[in-house]
C-alpha cells in the first residue's frame, strides 16, 4: 500500500491521481502504489488512518508516502512539496499525459466514479465521538451495508463544530440512507447545534 486518495465529490481527485500513478510508474517516477488489475478493472489501495484525518502531509511522510489526493481537490506530491500545490501538479499531469502519447481524455477511462454523499453534521462538542459505541455501531452497520463496494467516512471538521459523514459507493440511494442514519446518531449523541 502507498497512496491516500480520498474522493473530491464529482470523483476526480482519484481519477487524476491514478492517471498520474499510472503514467509516471511508466517513466522515471517512484511512487508507492498497489494497483490491483483485474477481469472487473483497476484497484487502487488508499490508506486511511486517524493521522491522515488530523494531517495528510504528515500521514503521508510517517507512511512513506509519494502521492496523495485530499478531499480538498489538493494532490500531493511528497517529492516535491509538503503540500497540495496546482502548479507542480499541473506540471506532473502535463509530463505524464506527454509520456504516455494518449489524449488526456484517453487516459481518464481508466477509473470508473461511483456516487459519493458529504452529510455535515453541526454537534455541540466533537469530544469522545471516536470512542462513543452507539456511533461506531452506526459507522459498522452501514459498512456492512456498502460491502465491499464502497466505503464510509466519518472525521471531525478542523475548523468547524461538526462531524463529516461521507459514503461512496455505486448506489446513490443507499449512500443517502447509509450516511443520514449514521448523522442522525452523530446528532442525538453529540447534541445538535
Amino acid at each position: 500500500m502507498g497512496m491516500i486518495a480520498k474522493k473530491e465529490d464529482d470523483g476526480k481527485v482519484d481519477e487524476l491521481v491514478e492517471m498520474i500513478d499510472r503514467l509516471m510508474s511508466q517513466g522515471s517516477g517512484s511512487l508507492v502504489v498497489n494497483i490491483d488489475e483485474n477481469s472487473e478493472g483497476i484497484s487502487v489501495s488508499t490508506a486511511n488512518s486517524k493521522d491522515c484525518a488530523t494531517g495528510q502531509s504528515a500521514c503521508m511522510q510517517k507512511n512513506g508516502y509519494t502521492l496523495g489526493g485530499e478531499q480538498s481537490g489538493h494532490i500531493i506530491f511528497t517529492d516535491y512539496n509538503t503540500t497540495g500545490d496546482g502548479p507542480v501538479t499541473a506540471i506532473q499531469v502535463l509530463s505524464a499525459i506527454k509520456r504516455s502519447g494518449k489524449k488526456a481524455s484517453e487516459l481518464n477511462e481508466m477509473m470508473v466514479s461511483y456516487p459519493q454523499l458529504l452529510v455535515n453534521v453541526a454537534v455541540k462538542t466533537k469530544d469522545g465521538w471516536e470512542d462513543n459505541e452507539k456511533i461506531k455501531a452506526a459507522i459498522k452497520a452501514g459498512e456492512a451495508e456498502l460491502g465491499s463496494e464502497g466505503r464510509i467516512l466519518v472525521r471531525p471538521s478542523g475548523t468547524e463544530p461538526l462531524i463529516r459523514v461521507m459514503a461512496e459507493g455505486p448506489d446513490q440511494a443507499a449512500l443517502d440512507k447509509i450516511c443520514h442514519a449514521i448523522a442522525d446518531v452523530v446528532v442525538a449523541e453529540q447534541g445538535a447545534r
